[in-house]
């Protein structure tokens, strides 16, 4: 066989190959500055609302308003199951919460890695939410709404929230997700009703 053919065919292998390995997933990156709006639904706080369905009046408004709009700003968004939950104290005696959990599956976006580290600082909003819930937290399935901020010039950080990972919530999510403009309409699904 010629050389030529012989190298091509081995460039064709070499890219099949990696191909079928899938490679590497992306780094995490800041798709835009982390504005106040941004802030107001990326508050690093879990909630724990497991059916939405049965909130009333303005706490229903709030909570689909907010989860419009967190999905609409998210990069990432995955069901997520809490593996460790770690705090520790600086010299100001200021405590920090570090989430990390791991990716069961991917809704919108591409998770950098298999683990997420989700932070929260004594004195930051979420806080609270954290801080005597942690029997709550550890060993659960939640989605993740993540949207990464550039911390410096080399680190990207996610500002994030979880919600608990029952149907109800991730069918909403879900549904959100397929309405959003940047989701390729090949992705979408499209539900058709037969009338007779």
């Amino acid at each position: 066989m010629p050389a030529p053919i012989r190298n091509a065919l081995l460039l064709l292998a070499a890219a099949a190959c990696l191909a079928a390995c899938g490679g590497s997933p992306p780094p995490a990156r800041a798709t835009s500055e982390f504005t106040p709006e941004h802030a107001e639904v990326f508050e690093d706080s879990v909630d724990f609302v497991d059916d939405p369905t049965v909130l009333e009046g303005r706490w229903r408004e709030d909570w689909s308003r907010d989860l419009d709009r967190r999905v609409g700003f998210s990069d990432l968004i995955a069901l997520v199951k809490v593996s460790y939950l770690n705090t520790d104290t600086n010299l100001e005696r200021v405590s920090t919460f570090r989430i990390v959990v791991s990716v069961e599956r991917s809704l919108y976006g591409e998770a950098p890695e298999e683990e997420v580290t989700l932070i929260v600082r004594e004195g930051e909003p979420g806080y609270g939410t954290v801080v005597g819930n942690e029997r709550r937290i550890l060993d659960q399935a939640f989605v993740a709404y993540i949207k990464w901020y550039q911390a410096d010039a080399s680190t990207v950080l996610p500002h994030w929230h979880l919600a608990p990972a029952t149907e109800p919530v991730v069918r909403r999510t879900e549904y959100l997700i397929e309405r959003r403009a940047d989701v390729p309409d090949d992705t979408r699904t499209i539900e058709v009703v037969h009338q007779e």
